[in-house]
């Protein structure tokens, strides 16, 4: 399964992709023909990686609902995104996204989440995608507005933005 744009390549990750993200990163590389990125993953993702692929391991149908890779044209990792599991009971899912930071400004975030928003909007019992972002964090939100998402509520030090199926850009 993958997702593919005019400049980008979103594939999901595997359980063996997070085995080897965990314990032996060229490998992941290795597989992708991409060259290695020493500062990806990041934290964040490392820290996510065990539980996803414990999740996987219970309920193999969770792929696509958890972490892609973010490809771009010359098959290189620029950064990642995901939704942070299945459909709540009214249909939502979480997105969040990271952009290595050399490669930041050029529109990828924008890509990549109108994207994941036609995937995720195409699977079964997907009605609403949210997303949270730092109140100082201008550039994701950017990236989520550009996309159609609207600000709904402001908790400090956090915005939280949704958008419902139907309203794609």
């Amino acid at each position: 399964m993958q997702i593919m744009t005019k400049r980008l390549t979103l594939i999901p990750i595997s359980k063996a992709d997070a085995y080897n993200l965990i314990h032996h990163p060229p490998v992941f590389f290795k597989r992708y023909q991409a060259p290695i990125h020493h500062s990806w993953p990041h934290d964040g993702l490392k820290s996510l990686l065990p539980l996803y692929a414990e999740d996987l391991q219970s309920d193999p149908d969770r792929i696509g609902f958890g972490p892609w890779v973010i490809f771009n044209e010359n098959r290189c990792v620029i950064g990642d995104i995901g939704l942070k599991g299945k459909p709540d009971k009214d249909g939502g899912v979480e997105v969040g996204y990271f952009v290595n930071e050399e490669k930041r400004n050029r529109g990828y975030a924008s890509e990549a989440l109108k994207a994941i928003c036609e995937w995720a909007f195409s699977q079964n019992k997907v009605n609403m995608m949210k997303a949270v972002t730092d109140q100082n964090n201008l550039p994701s939100q950017k990236v989520l507005e550009k996309n159609g998402f609207e600000m709904v509520q402001k908790d400090d030090p956090f915005y939280m933005y949704e958008k419902y199926k139907g309203n794609l850009c």
